[in-house]
């Protein structure tokens, strides 16, 4: 996840799911640039992961890892310390029991469990210490029904909505703005691909909130259905090859 605070920095955090426990942790990678006004930095997305894992931030979303001597603060944040080693076990295929905590199909469940009914509103711009709420953990949803997407020019946000296995709405939502063009223009491929080809809907990662009555999400990632397989299975098995 890509993020520009309004207090002047930049960066990119990345989240873990610890799978013999189900809890989230992220490290952050953060830059000061209110000094870099007219420059334009390649994104550290592109450079050296910490851990002495010879991958980028981009290829490590895409792994398995294992980390010996891992630190975390009270908040999950995992510690770039010298004395923690990683190690990369393989792709990063995941079984059900491990995502069984934060996985939805059912999108009333996950309203119950994720807004609840005091119905607090929240928003993904909200500013926090680095322009988003890290202490918030993601859910995984799988939707059964994906609707075109549409780019509101009024409200300059972009609209796709899913639906649950009994019609139960779930809108992902982006505002436009430099940081966001890639996010929408990846959403748009994600469409054309269901759409055009054919293909199966996705798992979202992403943040759920609630507002102006809708259940909402912002985006981070997905999961392709190979990815997600069942226990005591290899991903070849779980896909059938």
């Amino acid at each position: 996840r890509r993020f520009l605070s309004k207090t002047g920095y930049e960066g990119e955090t990345c989240y873990f799911l610890e799978a013999s426990t189900g809890k989230w942790y992220t490290y952050t990678n953060a830059r000061p640039v209110f000094y870099e006004q007219h420059t334009r930095r390649r994104p550290a997305v592109y450079g050296k992961t910490p851990w002495e894992l010879k991958a980028t931030l981009q290829e490590l979303t895409q792994l398995r890892i294992r980390l010996k001597n891992a630190r975390a603060n009270e908040k999950n944040r995992l510690s770039s310390s010298g004395e923690t080693q990683g190690e990369i076990l393989g792709a990063r295929n995941v079984t059900r029991s491990e995502i069984a905590g934060c996985y939805y199909t059912d999108f009333q469940k996950l309203f119950r469990e994720h807004i609840g009914t005091e119905a607090v509103s929240w928003a993904p711009e909200e500013e926090k210490e680095y322009g988003f709420d890290e202490s918030r953990h993601p859910v995984m949803v799988q939707a059964a029904e994906c609707g075109e997407g549409v780019f509101d020019e009024i409200t300059q946000t972009f609209r796709m909505e899913l639906a649950d296995g009994r019609g139960v709405p779930l809108s992902i939502e982006v505002a436009y703005s430099k940081e966001e063009d890639f996010t929408i223009r990846y959403l748009e491929r994600i469409l054309r691909r269901i759409h055009r080809d054919n293909r199966s809907i996705p798992c979202f990662v992403g943040d759920v909130y609630l507002e102006d009555g809708k259940m909402k999400l912002y985006p981070i990632t997905f999961l392709e259905p190979k990815e997600i397989i069942e226990d005591g299975l290899s991903g070849a098995e779980a896909v059938g090859t």
